[in-house]
């Protein structure tokens, strides 16, 4: 039993200051109750200025932004400065892990890296092998996503990598057979998407208008690059959130997000946006916010219902 990544996961390396997009800007950063003590503790200057940048609020402490919403320890080059005084090891959980997120399976813990993250995303868009996992604290052998003795939804990368079949051939096939035929109509889309919270207000238009660009019944024929991050994007999604101890109405629902979702950024591609920005904009606006995709799930439950 082991850890094991995605076979590009060794080559992540976050970019810090020369990031487009930081991490460290427009989130509430909340700080574990082991790292609290930790900086409660710290003496000299270092401690002080961390100390006078926790803000409790309901549930805990968060450090403190400026008016641009970034994080208060960012110098002027985009740095953190608890890394540059103190080592990444003074890092509190979060800012520690991002973005990486932890699955279990058969024993195994199994570690992804997030699309909101835009190196993550350049990597996960542009990995020609997306269901193989490496383990990366011992020699086992790799694993397969699409190996049934691993994996209990293994015959959802089965009919994904299967490139006989038309991109959107696999997708209607996945809909019917693990998503229960589920998809917004257009009315319903429109109202869901004109309800949800974004960071950048802009995103509320394009969301509201991918029902137009790519239907939920689609039957047209994708281009072949598109289909490629498209199989990519879903293969990253469907890894994230469909969860292995997950079955029937769980998994229905689960599916079924991914795929609008998928939706999403494949619209944000017809309008022009480019891949790796579609891919984050997706994760940042929907994946990475729990009430996101709590609405999500409940509009498609409402359709499953009937």
């Amino acid at each position: 039993m082991g850890v094991y990544v995605p076979v590009y996961y060794s080559r992540f390396r976050c970019v810090a200051g020369d990031c487009r997009h930081t991490c460290c800007a427009g989130w509430q950063i909340d700080i574990d109750a082991d790292t609290q003590a930790v900086y409660q503790k710290m003496k000299g200057a270092s401690g002080e200025a961390i100390r006078a940048s926790l803000v409790a609020h309901e549930g805990g402490v968060h450090f403190a932004t400026d008016q641009s919403g970034r994080c208060v320890h960012l110098d002027g080059q985009g740095l953190c400065r608890i890394i540059a005084e103190g080592g990444e090891g003074m890092l509190c959980h979060i800012c520690r892990e991002h973005p990486r997120f932890y699955n279990s399976v058969a024993g195994h813990t199994l570690c992804g890296l997030g699309a909101v993250c835009e190196t993550a995303a350049q990597l996960l868009l542009h990995e020609p092998d997306h269901t193989t996992l490496v383990c990366i604290d011992g020699g086992a052998a790799p694993l397969s996503l699409d190996d049934a003795a691993l994996w209990p939804h293994a015959a959802l990368f089965v009919i994904l990598k299967n490139s006989a079949v038309p991109f959107d051939g696999r997708l209607a096939q996945i809909r019917q057979e693990f998503a229960g035929g589920l998809f917004l109509p257009s009315r319903e889309w429109c109202r869901l998407f004109g309800s949800l919270e974004y960071l950048d207000k802009k995103n509320k238009k394009r969301f509201k208008r991918a029902c137009r660009f790519v239907p939920g019944d689609v039957r047209q024929e994708t281009a072949p690059e598109v289909a490629l991050l498209g199989e990519r994007f879903l293969s990253y999604l469907l890894f994230r959130h469909v969860m292995p101890t997950a079955g029937g109405r769980d998994t229905c629902l689960a599916v079924a997000t991914v795929l609008v979702l998928l939706r999403v950024f494949l619209a944000l591609l017809a309008m022009g946006m480019a891949p790796v920005v579609a891919a984050r904009t997706v994760s940042e606006e929907l994946e990475y916010s729990e009430d996101n995709m709590e609405a999500i799930r409940f509009a498609l439950d409402l359709q499953l219902l009937g």
